[in-house]
């Protein structure tokens, strides 16, 4: 039997050490005489700036908006030529909004050549600019692996080669930008690898909206591509294991909506929009599916060519049904109510705030906030409380004098979109001071309520929802059942001394994992109390499925009597003295206080970055292996080989290798074994 464990990666560092100033630069009442200390006494240049920052610290510059132009102080191009310390300490390069004015603007006209180049640097976050008019790139990172640099919130618009562009570089992030009129590629990948291409917005590229070459392991998600020469996204020559998932190309104009070309084997493609494309909506070309992939889930429709090179079981080819396909519209691209999309995407990944039960297919997810024109009603703190004869809606409204009245829907099942609203109808409120009683109730249902605002011109402010129905209980117990109605909590007679409001809620699904709240938290029964809960997905086969309770410092194993049928997808049952988080599934979820950092350390006893440590947890006692290893497959280190007991585990190495020397600098992999299975495979890096 696997054992689940969880592990993090933490570099010892001095936060003393690590922060540095804040500088500052207005192009306007600034000079380059100024130390950039503060406002009053502020740089002219960005140049000036970041040539004042001392190297490897956590500097902040900020530079005021402007509708002047900064251009370098005559510079061919800005270099960016200092790092920050780590991911808590940057280099942050910030327009700061000033005079009603958001961003500073990067004119490169004058620059020659780009806005600004990042060569052989890490650590540093670019926001919030307006980059435009260059012969070559607004931002280039080039030369930078493990850079950790992340581009996010500007504006790129007429350069000659790319808006943004990673060359030889690597753990680069480029995130809420919007890039147009670009002479070849808004976004470029080059090279590269683990490049993460996140909710930007590309069009009007002379080439590629986005374009990934030889840079694997990259991920493109969420991101709009459309009006583009040629395609909207593009995996080339050997861009493997890359992932292309919720996006929206639309009516790019030759070759296809989304390509994985020359050998781009292993690429994942789901939940993707291709619509109105010239060629094929998504392709695979044969080099490409040769080596395997997953393209599913995805929609295609209305292409010149065919919608899918390679058929997937869950892919549909049929109108996603937006809103608008105007890109001055506010709607452009999104769904609207009757979308096929709708919670059509892959169930296994997690659903954004606001969305529906299952992930929707395509870039913006349909929420429950849709806010009609002219209706300024926000509905929010929308709660159901009740007993077994009675369900009360409380609610609070701001800027509620547009509304003249409340609808107050009820449906058995989860309302995801504002159809058939008249079937769900049950009444109408005028004023939110009084709360809405809902007396026609059924012992034992789970009920879905939702509230809009409206008014005379039938104006909705949108739905607010809420999943689960919490129920009033005293000392003689009852049952209370959560949003799937399998799910529940049967408290006994005497098992509570007064009267509490208890709540059943489910949480997201990640991978073979159902989260579970018993509300309120700390809520302590006289009697053991009955739970159960449904199995997550389709895991109602698997031996291995457990209960796991989040302690507030970790998840602990205590198992439960499995229903293995396959009736509801199966349930499992245990008792319990308290409230509380809960998870039902193979293993424990990650937990809450851990997480995964791969950060290079240099081992050189400079105080910083000095070691490297991990920490896992073992939920039961096994033989434990940590091995180095060498990219050539030899054994550099054995930091654990022994029998452990559950609990937690702390290992720190050095970079020492097995004669007591420091190892050469460079990349090594690490192994964990549990009783001799191979869990975890990762990468270390070692720098000076």
């Amino acid at each position: 039997m696997k054992k689940h464990f969880f592990i993090i990666f933490a570099l010892l560092i001095s936060l003393n050490q690590l922060s540095g100033a804040t500088y500052y630069v207005d192009c306007v009442n600034g000079s380059d005489f100024n130390s950039g200390d503060s406002w009053a006494n502020a740089a002219a240049s960005i140049q000036k700036a970041v040539n004042t920052c001392t190297n490897g610290k956590g500097n902040t510059i900020y530079v005021a908006a402007s509708i002047q132009h900064y251009t370098g102080a005559g510079s061919e191009v800005i270099y960016i030529s200092k790092s920050g310390a780590s991911t808590s300490n940057m280099l942050e390069i910030i327009s700061y909004p000033t005079n009603g004015l958001t961003n500073a603007v990067i004119n490169c006209q004058n620059l020659q050549a780009m806005g600004f180049n990042i060569d052989t640097r890490s650590f540093i976050r670019i926001s919030g600019f307006k980059f435009i008019n260059g012969t070559e790139v607004g931002v280039r990172i080039f030369n930078s692996p493990n850079a950790n640099i992340i581009v996010a919130n500007n504006y790129f618009s007429n350069f000659a080669l790319n808006g943004i562009k990673a060359e030889n570089s690597s753990d680069v992030i480029m995130k809420s930008n919007t890039c147009c009129d670009i002479n070849e590629n808004g976004i470029f990948a080059l090279n590269s690898s683990h490049i993460m291409i996140l909710n930007n917005t590309s069009y009007s590229s002379r080439y590629h909206g986005i374009k990934i070459e030889g840079s694997p392991n990259s991920v493109v998600f969420r991101n709009i591509s459309y009006n583009n020469s040629e395609r909207g996204i593009h995996f080339i020559s050997n861009s493997t294991d890359c992932t292309c998932i919720n996006n929206t190309v639309y009516n790019n104009n030759f070759y296809n909506g989304i390509m994985f070309e020359s050998s781009s084997t292993g690429g994942i493609c789901k939940n993707n929009i291709a619509y109105g494309n010239t060629g094929e909506g998504i392709n695979f070309d044969p080099s490409s599916a040769a080596g395997g992939y997953i393209c599913d889930y995805n929609c295609a429709y209305n292409n010149t060519g065919a919608n899918f090179s390679h058929a997937g079981a869950n892919n549909i080819e049929v109108d996603p049904l937006f809103i608008s396909g105007d890109p001055a519209s506010a709607d452009f691209l999104h769904l609207n109510d009757n979308s096929p999309c709708i919670d059509k995407g892959d169930p296994a990944d997690p659903v954004p705030s606001g969305g529906g039960l299952i992930i929707d297919i395509g870039a913006i997810e349909w929420t429950f906030t849709f806010i009609g024109e002219g209706c300024n009603a926000n509905i929010y703190n929308f709660s159901a409380t009740g007993d077994y004869s009675e369900v009360q809606l409380n609610w609070d409204t701001a800027n509620s004098e547009n509304i003249t009245h409340y609808n107050i829907y009820r449906s058995l099942y989860p309302i995801t979109n504002t159809n058939n609203k008249a079937s769900m109808l049950i009444g109408v409120s005028e004023f939110r001071e009084n709360p809405f009683t809902d007396l026609n109730i059924d012992y034992g249902k789970a009920y879905y309520y939702a509230v809009e605002g409206s008014r005379e011109d039938s104006c909705f402010s949108g739905f607010t929802i809420t999943q689960c129905l919490c129920w009033q209980m005293d000392a003689s117990g009852g049952t209370v059942y959560g949003p799937n109605m399998i799910s529940k909590i049967e408290v006994p007679q005497n098992a509570l001394a007064g009267t509490i409001t208890l709540c059943l809620k489910s949480g997201d699904l990640e991978d073979f994992i159902s989260m579970y709240r018993i509300e309120p938290l700390d809520q302590t029964f006289n009697k053991l109390v009955k739970i159960t809960l449904k199995y997550p997905g389709d895991a109602y086969d698997n031996k291995d499925i457990s209960v796991y309770y989040y302690n507030g410092m970790e998840w602990i194993k205590i198992g439960g009597e499995k229903d293995t049928s396959p009736v509801n997808g199966g349930t499992i049952e245990f008792h319990a003295n308290h409230g509380g988080e809960f998870a039902v599934g193979t293993g424990a979820p990650e937990n809450k206080s851990l997480a995964l950092q791969d950060f290079p350390f240099s081992p050189n006893n400079d105080g910083k970055f000095d070691t490297a440590e991990f920490l896992f947890y073992l939920e039961e006692q096994a033989q434990v292996q940590f091995l180095i290893y060498d990219l050539n497959g030899q054994l550099v280190k054995i930091l654990l080989d022994d029998v452990k007991p559950a609990g937690r585990i702390d290992l720190s190495w050095d970079g020492r290798g097995m004669g007591d020397d420091i190892v050469d600098i460079g990349p090594y992999i690490y192994q964990i074994l549990i009783d001799d299975e191979v869990f975890k495979n990762g990468v270390i890096v070692v720098t000076k």
